[in-house]
């Protein structure tokens, strides 16, 4: 059982991995804002840079979240299997089948 909770320990981690990650780009980006709002640039020109920063910023939480969900889905198939097999072989054990 504790292959189980080392799958549950790795997704935890990978989670807590895509949070922070998250968050610092979401830190960045808002640096990236504060920069360009300390430099004199015209409001159109802001305003497009801005929407370019935060769609690149979007894109690369989405990306990241996409990755991290296929990692938990890979690490939930390995886990099932592992419940299936230890549970095989378990009963086998309990009915004395090699």
């Amino acid at each position: 059982m504790s292959i189980i909770k080392e799958l549950e320990s790795e997704a935890e981690k990978i989670i807590d991995e895509a949070k922070k990650e998250a968050k610092r780009i979401i830190e960045e980006a808002r640096k990236k804002a504060e920069e360009i709002l300390a430099q004199p640039i015209p409001e159109e020109e802001f305003k497009s840079l801005r929407e370019e920063l935060m769609r690149k910023y979007e894109e690369e939480i989405r990306r990241l979240r996409e990755e991290y969900k296929k990692k938990i889905k890979e690490i939930k198939e390995f886990s099932e299997k592992s419940k299936s097999r230890i549970l095989d072989e378990f009963i086998k054990a309990v009915l004395g089948i090699k």
